[in-house]
């Protein structure tokens, strides 16, 4: 998923200016929200901490009317998401906000229904040597720690939370939760089925979550795209994508 851009099947990805590329990871994670999203009511509001290429903010809007604000602290990835949602027929409902998540949570004035993050994984990890891939993929800016005081300071009581992360971070993270009286519930993302998973996506809520299914698993051992896959990425990938798509 390394091209210039990535056509989907309602919308354009152009991400020539951000450090982080589309992501199969990323897909799944927008696609797991925006099931939870079409529950949602009409008026319902979404945020999207860390928008990058906009990917998040317009698999949401696809599926959902909603009001979607985007939160980009890198100029040329910010400009970039607007872009890509310039080009769709969904432009007047989202927003773009060039700024940090730190910054936008202490000037706001809402809450969310519903918050998606696909966030900085490598804390305390050895740094990239480019300095905007670092901050994409890197928590330098932002930890884990702020990230959940921010979430928890934007999220409405009845509200969710998407967030992917590795797996072995899912201690860590319930531990900073449980400062906050939230609980999570992972949906795990196997490669193949004979495979341990290494990333997951963390339904956060201060009730106990219940996620849709237990694991997503993108491939069989035999290397073709598993039915649960398919029926997942469907509203969002243009047929062929499920025998060109690499991870």
């Amino acid at each position: 998923m390394s091209n210039s851009y990535f056509q989907f099947r309602r919308f354009t990805i152009r991400q020539d200016r951000c450090a982080m590329k589309v992501s199969t990871d990323a897909c799944i994670l927008g696609a797991l929200a925006a099931t939870q999203a079409v529950q949602l009511p009409i008026g319902a509001r979404f945020l999207d901490i860390g928008t990058g290429t906009g990917l998040l903010s317009l698999f949401l809007a696809q599926q959902h009317p909603a009001k979607i604000d985007a939160v980009e602290v890198d100029e040329a990835a910010a400009a970039q998401a607007q872009t890509n949602f310039d080009t769709t027929t969904w432009t007047e409902r989202l927003k773009l906000h060039t700024s940090s998540i730190q910054a936008f949570t202490a000037s706001a004035t809402q809450c969310y229904d519903l918050v998606i993050c696909n966030p900085p994984f490598f804390e305390n990890d050895l740094p990239s040597i480019k300095s905007n891939a670092q901050v994409a993929r890197h928590s330098t800016q932002l930890s884990l720690k702020e990230l959940l005081y921010c979430i928890t300071q934007l999220l409405k009581p009845n509200g969710f939370c998407y967030l992917l992360l590795p797996i072995k971070r899912q201690t860590e993270l319930e531990k900073l939760l449980a400062v906050h009286q939230l609980k999570s519930a992972a949906i795990a993302i196997q490669y193949d089925s004979g495979k341990a998973a290494k990333l997951a996506v963390f339904v956060i809520s201060q009730s106990q979550p219940e996620p849709s299914q237990a694991s997503v698993i993108i491939k069989t051992e035999s290397g073709n795209y598993t039915a649960e896959f398919k029926s997942l990425l469907a509203p969002f990938y243009l047929p062929t994508l499920f025998e060109t798509v690499n991870q």
